[in-house]
């Protein structure tokens, strides 16, 4: 669940434009399928899982839809002149469908933690909990997917002190400097 709200608050956010939206489906679906492999679930308990499912993503194709809508007159609305009273009550709209997103997958996947038993319960909730731990690792080291402002780009050579190495008057790999 938690890779699965990770995902919508990434296409949420419009960190990725919708273009490639039917491969993120695909994605965050056979996500959802290797999770029900990894619990071996019972045919009964594989029927109850389809209702489920087919109920959350047509309610989630829905709100999905109207997320697109909206976050599209926003974007039109920041490009345009309109006016910025306006534009924040667009974002509230487009937040309040995020939330109303994120609130249909919990609400989906507590129906869904009723079918199982207590051991695929305990299994499922240490698989959030390595979700989660990985998640605070990426969210810990973010600064090193950061590119490093003291590196000079690639074919370029200047003289200027700030980028030379004061002590050594030459480059230094990886941006290292001395002090003065």
């Amino acid at each position: 669940m938690k890779k699965i709200i990770i995902i919508l608050c990434l296409i949420l956010c419009g960190s990725y434009a919708f273009a490639d939206c039917s491969d993120r489906a695909i994605e965050l679906y056979s996500n959802r399928a290797a999770l029900y492999n990894v619990l071996n679930l019972s045919a009964d308990q594989i029927k109850c899982k389809d209702v489920i499912d087919k109920k959350r993503y047509d309610e989630l194709k829905q709100l999905g839809e109207q997320h697109r809508q909206e976050k599209y007159v926003l974007d039109s609305m920041i490009k345009g002149s309109a006016s910025e009273k306006s534009v924040r009550k667009q974002e509230c709209i487009v937040k309040n469908i995020e939330k109303n997103i994120i609130k249909t997958g919990k609400k989906y996947d507590k129906e869904f933690k009723c079918v199982l038993d207590s051991e695929q319960k305990s299994k499922l909730n240490v698989i959030r909990k390595m979700e989660r731990r990985d998640l605070k690792y990426c969210k810990k080291h973010k600064r090193l997917f950061k590119p490093d402002k003291n590196l000079r780009p690639f074919g370029t050579y200047t003289t200027g002190q700030e980028v030379l190495c004061p002590k050594h008057k030459k480059w230094h790999i990886f941006g290292i400097r001395h002090e003065k």
